[in-house]
């Protein structure tokens, strides 16, 4: 079984992705883990590193290369914003799932995990999403607005983390 959980930060997709992960018993493999650790190997915070990254796509590659590699060797939940369409371009068998979040809902649940001010983690969050989204349209020519390859697409502003999970548990089952 595979299944890629996407969706901006504060979303609740690496909660719920290492949730199904355990539940399941497959392998988790985080996308954005990755680049945070080229990120720190360039010593870079990752908005830094998403600048970066516009003139440096051969490391947008090496990322997408690795995901497509756990992706092709299956049982496994794959985190990030691009790999469902990375699954689909690959025509790789897997169940998408998109969380999605309002900013100020994503900043709430960033500033409880991590700190900080809300008004500027918002600012933070739009301004790393921006930069991601438009490297992506430069890449891959894709939009934050398409979202045809998903199966299921969950908003999590009304939601904890138990409900998003027995929510998307029953899908996943279901097929």
């Amino acid at each position: 079984m595979l299944i890629t959980v996407s969706g901006s930060a504060g979303t609740g997709k690496s909660t719920l992705a290492k949730t199904l992960a355990e539940e399941l018993a497959l392998k988790y493999v985080c996308a954005g883990e990755i680049i945070r650790e080229m990120a720190a190997e360039k010593k870079m915070d990752v908005i830094q590193f998403g600048e970066y990254l516009k003139s440096h796509p051969e490391l947008d590659k090496e990322v997408d290369e690795r995901i497509v590699a756990a992706g092709q060797s299956g049982d496994a939940v794959l985190e990030g914003r691009l790999v469902a369409w990375m699954m689909n371009q690959n025509k790789i068998p897997a169940y998408k799932i998109l969380l999605k979040a309002s900013p100020e809902v994503a900043a709430m649940r960033i500033v409880g995990r991590e700190g900080g001010e809300l008004k500027l983690e918002m600012q933070k969050a739009l301004a790393r999403e921006a930069t991601n989204w438009k490297r992506y349209a430069e890449l891959y020519g894709i939009s934050t607005e398409d979202e045809a390859w998903y199966d299921l697409i969950v908003d999590t502003d009304e939601m904890r983390i138990p409900e998003v999970f027995a929510f998307v548990l029953k899908r996943v089952e279901k097929g």
